[in-house]
């Protein structure tokens, strides 16, 4: 009797282990689940692009020197006529005064040459004026003396010293007014010297004023100084590149899509612009302004070779204080698939088997694979077309290795 108790108990202790074994693996499993929903998934490429911009004006230096100051720098809006940097135009000043002194004196050398002119000119009149009366008593006497020698009373001898006498006071007369239009010529070249130096006083002053104001680099518009050549301190040529000027407003981002991407940007599709600050990102939005009616060959991040298609953006508005210059390498971010009001799920919940997707679904409380149709493969979930409803439960893992077709689910 002991020995058949000792074998009841042995067969009850192996039911319940067996019992035990059963139960535990009927027991619910913990894995993360999802719900089903409805919604947009949206696919996006994320691209390289480059700031660039049409409208800009480079600043150039006007005059040779070295930059005495420099007053903006990059980044930094400014106003029409605004001051941006000066050269030194000491050298110039000295001889704006060399010319202002040399001016003065050739105006006091004018204004004292007439008197002394004045005087000689007196002097070469009167002279003249006795020469033509000595003349003129000459001729009377002359006159007087022929008409004596026709009547017998003079001889010819005295006729003869007569016109000697009216032709020496003729040829007097005719040197006195040789020595007056002499000095009325010397007077008048006088004042033609005169005139001519303060006029090439003044063309030289008048140059040299403008070169003082070319020292002074202003902006021509207002805008942003979009980028900086010079420091203060530095030596400039004319014709060096100082400043470019630009409107934040034109700047427009260039970037290369990949021809399997490109089938749904067109003119007027979004974009996202993220400029890369340190601390952080600063995402700015744009529109798609011109798509390039073919591809380019160019080389990818591994040197292969692929067609890529060039999109013009135009940025919408830039923040006040981002700093934003041509060449600025950014990230563009597009969407290239999207589509609304669909069932999806997490992306990571599909896996393939055999050929076909499939989902675990929980249903009635077990795991169930469940055959799939998928569509759109969005940035986190997948588009579901076929095989699921909105709401259902499906687990997130399909590799998890707890998880087998009918085990229950917490």
């Amino acid at each position: 009797m002991k020995k058949m108790g000792k074998k009841y108990l042995a067969v009850i202790i192996s039911l319940l282990v067996v019992a035990g074994i059963w139960a535990a693996g009927r027991a619910p499993v913990d894995l993360e689940t999802a719900v089903v929903k409805k919604g947009t998934v949206r696919a996006t490429v994320t691209e390289k692009g480059r700031i660039v911009t049409e409208e800009y004006v480079n600043i150039y230096a006007e005059i040779p020197g070295n930059i005495k100051k420099v007053l903006v720098k990059e980044g930094q809006h400014v106003l029409q006529g605004a001051l941006l940097a000066e050269i030194d135009s000491r050298e110039i000043d000295a001889q704006i005064a060399r010319l202002q002194g040399e001016l003065t004196a050739a105006k006091g050398a004018e204004i004292s040459s007439p008197a002394g002119s004045a005087g000689l000119l007196q002097q070469q009149e009167l002279a003249l004026e006795e020469a033509k009366a000595a003349l003129k008593q000459t001729r009377v006497n002359y006159e007087r003396i022929k008409n004596l020698y026709d009547s017998g009373a003079v001889t010819y001898v005295e006729l003869e010293q007569a016109e000697a006498d009216l032709e020496s006071k003729q040829k007097s007369v005719g040197r006195t007014e040789a020595a007056l239009d002499s000095v009325q010529q010397q007077i008048k070249g006088n004042k033609m010297q005169y005139l001519g130096q303060k006029q090439s006083m003044n063309a030289q002053l008048s140059h040299l004023r403008d070169q003082k104001e070319k020292a002074r680099i202003e902006a021509e518009a207002s805008g942003v100084v979009l980028m900086k050549n010079v420091e203060a301190g530095d030596f400039v040529n004319q014709g060096s590149p100082l400043f470019k000027m630009g409107d934040t407003q034109t700047f427009k981002v260039e970037t290369y899509i990949n021809t399997r991407d490109i089938a749904n940007i067109k003119k007027g599709s979004f974009a996202s612009v993220v400029f890369k600050v340190p601390g952080k990102d600063v995402e700015v939005q744009g529109i798609v302004i011109n798509v390039a009616p073919a591809a380019e060959e160019m080389p990818s991040a591994l040197g292969i070779s692929e067609y890529r298609v060039k999109v013009t953006i135009l940025m919408e508005k830039v923040p006040s204080g981002l700093v934003v210059i041509p060449g600025m390498e950014v990230d563009v971010r597009m969407t290239v698939q999207e589509a609304k009001n669909k069932l999806f799920i997490p992306k990571e919940a599909v896996f393939t088997d055999k050929g076909k997707d499939q989902v675990w679904v929980v249903r009635k409380g077990s795991a169930v694979p469940v055959e799939v149709e998928t569509g759109i493969e969005g940035d986190e979930s997948t588009e579901i077309l076929a095989g699921l409803s909105k709401k259902e439960i499906i687990i997130l893992d399909p590799h998890d290795e707890k998880l087998k077709e009918g085990i229950r689910i917490k």
